[in-house]
């Protein structure tokens, strides 16, 4: 099963590649894409959403489908990865010859405390799919059927060696700031730690996008200023 690929904004502007959160469609990013369009670049969104079900093989969303998302984009690109869409980004960065600046948008590292919570894929109503490599914390998840390949262990994140935007959301209590943190901690390179408050309640992380496209805007001008490094 291959992801489908949503292209929006001028064809000829710098392109963001998104990855984004799991049962998230492309859809329900228009208020962050159009931020990103309205900033000047364009948008390439590649859709996990109909993959939200077995059978969970994220192998070729890695190796395959964000790279060339990325030769796509060419000269100037951004990759943003929202939730689990960023560690897809981090490893997809890790595993690729040159890699643009990674954003990673309320992506990170549960406590074990956070384990004993609800899990996201719960929430979601994905309570079937289970733990990518050591990746499994993030979900709090108890099954090993996520299909990876060996380029998702965590260990990998070290090989990353581009710039990285690490983005936490206020009142994300799927994925507070602390998490973040956990994962910036898994990178050997720079990363900027940013917080936004979007004023969604009472758990920012799946209303967030819908919350204030007025913060998105802001935020899209502060990721899109990342790429400069690759000029």
């Amino acid at each position: 099963m291959s992801s489908d690929v949503v292209r929006l904004g001028n064809p000829d502007a710098p392109a963001v590649v998104i990855v984004p959160e799991l049962a998230v469609s492309a859809r329900q990013l228009r208020p962050l894409t159009d931020a990103w369009t309205a900033a000047g670049r364009r948008v390439i969104v590649i859709d996990l959403y109909g993959r939200s079900r077995p059978p969970f093989d994220y192998t070729d969303v890695i190796a395959q489908e964000i790279p060339d998302a990325v030769a796509e984009a060419g000269r100037g690109a951004l990759l943003a990865g929202y939730g689990f869409g960023g560690h897809l980004s981090l490893f997809a960065a890790a595993s690729m010859d040159t890699a643009p600046p990674v954003a990673t948008i309320a992506a990170g590292i549960p406590s074990d405390d956070d384990a004993a919570k609800p899990t996201l894929l719960e929430r979601l109503g994905l309570g079937d799919l289970a733990k990518l490599g050591d990746v499994g914390r993030v979900f709090g998840a108890k099954r090993d059927s996520i299909a990876v390949g060996g380029i998702a262990d965590l260990a990998r994140l070290a090989e990353v060696r581009t710039r990285v935007l690490a983005v936490a959301i206020d009142d994300d209590r799927t994925m507070p700031a602390a998490a973040v943190d956990r994962l910036a901690d898994q990178l050997d390179v720079p990363v900027v730690r940013v917080d936004v408050a979007t004023g969604a309640k009472p758990d920012a992380h799946l209303r967030w996008v819908a919350a204030s496209p007025g913060r998105l805007a802001e935020g899209a001008g502060l990721l899109a200023g990342q790429e400069g490094d690759q000029n």
